[in-house]
């Protein structure tokens, strides 16, 4: 059996051990990387391949491709996410601008309501890697204090994360469950988890909506002088 040098296996588990903690922890302490989370998580990722040293074209191929099947429609994230990360980068202004504007007009308790619902259930149409993006767009616009953002944060992310399971386009697992069932005798489609568990997910997130507009809403704090961030 050939025998592996266990220094360079360290070296590269200690190395991504650095990454992820880097992950976890740079965003939410150094505010240039707050505000700049995509091209830093790019950079997280390449330097984590370098380190296990899986660079090969079929990967480089496989990231630009990264398709979701939904029955034979290959459905391209890496494009998705492409494209309205720089529809956000060159409109960001706008859409901060707009985002408090619909903000003051609904009051703080009913637009944390909608924003909830709408995210929760338009993650499982709109895919959980836009739905984060839009979602970290709107935190970054909101004049609320950073304790608040973060609540709100939390709470939309479990919504999200309900959300997503009504559809194949929504998330990795429920991509998985209906191209398992596709066949008999469940001939799973695409409004299969819709049909099947719309009924209990639907209320649940209205329900997180209710409890984030009633958590937050009621006690947010606003920071003076706050304008949506410009990149």
């Amino acid at each position: 059996m050939e025998h592996i040098p266990k220094e360079p296996v360290l070296y590269m588990v200690a190395g991504l051990v650095a990454i992820a903690v880097a992950v976890l922890v740079l965003p939410f302490t150094v505010k240039r990387i707050e505000e700049n989370l995509e091209p830093f998580f790019l950079v997280m990722g390449v330097i984590a391949v370098s380190i296990s040293g899986l660079w090969s074209w079929d990967l480089v191929k496989e990231a630009i491709k990264a398709p979701v099947m939904i029955g034979s429609l290959p459905i391209g994230i890496f494009q998705v996410v492409l494209i309205f990360g720089l529809l956000l980068y060159y409109f960001n202004k706008p859409f901060g601008n707009a985002i408090l504007a619909l903000a003051g007009k609904l009051g703080h308790k009913t637009f944390i309501f909608l924003f909830i619902m709408l995210l929760g259930l338009i993650s499982s149409v709109i895919s959980v890697i836009v739905t984060a993006c839009i979602l970290a767009e709107v935190i970054a616009a909101l004049p609320f204090s950073k304790s608040d953002k973060v609540k709100m944060t939390v709470i939309t992310c479990f919504a999200v994360g309900l959300g997503a399971a009504l559809t194949p386009l929504g998330e990795p697992l429920s991509t998985i469950l209906v191209h398992k069932l596709v066949g008999p005798p469940y001939n799973a489609d695409f409004l299969f988890l819709l049909r099947h568990f719309g009924v209990y997910v639907v209320p649940g997130v209205i329900a997180i909506a209710v409890f984030g507009a009633a958590y937050i809403g009621g006690r947010v704090s606003i920071k003076s002088g706050t304008h949506p961030r410009t990149l």
